[in-house]
């Protein structure tokens, strides 16, 4: 899943970024610029299927303009630094950062498994019992807390797309 705000932010970058001047109407070379391999290469698929395609090269002497070039245009332009920053952000800063999506009104059971025991609860009408090990009244303060906190649980850092064994993070059980 994707994180709305850091994608708009990059969206919004890139579309409203502006010319601030033409460098060359046609460049002899684009290694000058860095546009020969591009630091970034943006595209936009359109609801006609149209595409526009944007290169960012390298940035300018003083640092505060990138140049760049439109897909299949010959022109070399700069525009600000901040476009070749969102454009290649990492991987992660795009990523949904919820743990667990739910809405907590749609849980009819919660399951906790440690490496000791199983704690089980369930709805009972509007209070929570636990229902293993043994069945007990649970306390409902903490069951909506511990759910809230579940539910607002965010990533801090993802730190292995695909790691050969859970056991080095000592997840395996």
């Amino acid at each position: 899943r994707g994180d709305r705000g850091p994608i708009e932010e990059t969206l919004t970058a890139v579309v409203t970024a502006k010319m601030d001047r033409e460098i060359a109407a046609a460049p002899a070379a684009l290694t000058d610029f860095g546009l020969d391999k591009p630091a970034a290469e943006v595209t936009l698929q359109l609801k006609d299927g149209r595409q526009l395609g944007l290169a960012l090269g390298a940035k300018s002497p003083t640092g505060v303009w990138v140049y760049a070039r439109e897909r299949d245009k010959p022109n070399v332009f700069v525009v600000g630094d901040g476009v070749l920053r969102d454009a290649t952000r990492p991987t992660a800063d795009f990523r949904d950062k919820i743990v667990l999506a739910f809405d907590r009104k749609d849980v009819t059971a919660v399951e906790v498994v440690t490496r000791e025991e199983t704690l089980a609860l369930e709805p009972a009408g509007d209070k929570w019992k636990v229902t293993r090990p043994l069945a007990l009244a649970a306390d409902a303060e903490t069951v909506t807390d511990f759910l809230d906190k579940l539910a607002g649980a965010k990533v801090k850092e993802f730190v292995a797309e695909a790691p050969r064994s859970l056991a080095s993070f000592g997840l395996e059980r």
